[in-house]
Parts: C-alpha cells; structure tokens; sequence
C-alpha cells in the first residue's frame, strides 16, 4: 500500500497558478470543494456570489492546508486575497470564527467590491440606460 492514501492521480496533478481567479459559485461541487482551492492557487480568489457558502469558504482553508502538505512547507509562500463582490453575514461571521486560522494561513479578506454604473461614451446629458453598464470596481 503507497505511504499516502489518496490516488495517485490524484498526486501527480501540478497545481495551476493564477494572480485573479474567478470562482464559479454554481454548478459543478468540485468549486466548493478543497480540491478546486489545492489546484488552482491564486494570490487573489473574487467570489461573485450574494451569500457564499459555508462549505465554500471552509474549502478555501482545506484547499490552502492541503497545498501546503502536497508541497512539505510549513508556511504559504505567499499571501492570498479573498474579494467578494458583495458583503455578506455569513462571510463575516466565518472571518471572525476563523480569523487565527486565516492569518496562520496568509488568506486575506478584502472588502467587498464596489458596485458603480459606468457612463458610456457619446451619452447624452440625460439618464438614458442605453448608454450605461454595471460594472465592479476592485482595488488590489
């Protein structure tokens, strides 16, 4: 039997690394779950959703223990930022229950993007939302 229990398959799969990486709140489990965060790494996580999920976010600290097991350090290289697009109860209520563990981890939690309408060129003086998008501005 190997020294390790997960599948070999499963170990030999490098992680990919990424300055912004958008985390898809629907769909598929596997972006809730440890294995997204072990394999995809990122120095900035935006989380578009309204209320993230518990289990969402408890993946996003298992994801960065497992990461560093896989890689036999004791520290994260370097720090990563949690950005919601919006606040949430449920967000902050898990920063406060997991701020040791947060900061012993270097995962940030920025504040929440801010949500603006953007003004499109050749728009007329008056409010014609033809000539308008909704955007979110993000400060790194």
């Amino acid at each position: 039997m190997a020294a390790s229990s997960r599948p070999a398959a499963a170990q030999s799969k490098k992680p990919l690394y990424f300055e912004v990486a958008y985390v898809p709140t629907q769909g598929s489990e596997f972006f809730t779950s440890y294995e997204f965060f072990r394999r995809v790494c990122a120095g900035h996580y935006v989380l578009p959703c309204a209320e993230p999920s518990r289990k969402l976010l408890e993946a996003i600290i298992e994801g960065r223990k497992a990461y560093l097991i896989d890689h036999k350090l004791t520290e994260p290289p370097a720090p990563t930022v949690i950005i919601p697009t919006y606040e949430s109860t449920t967000l902050s209520a898990w920063q406060q229950y997991s701020a040791a563990e947060l900061q012993r981890l270097r995962i940030e939690v920025a504040p929440a993007a801010s949500q603006c309408v953007i003004q499109l060129q050749g728009a007329g003086s008056g409010v014609d939302s033809d000539n308008q998008c909704r955007a979110f501005r993000l400060e790194f």
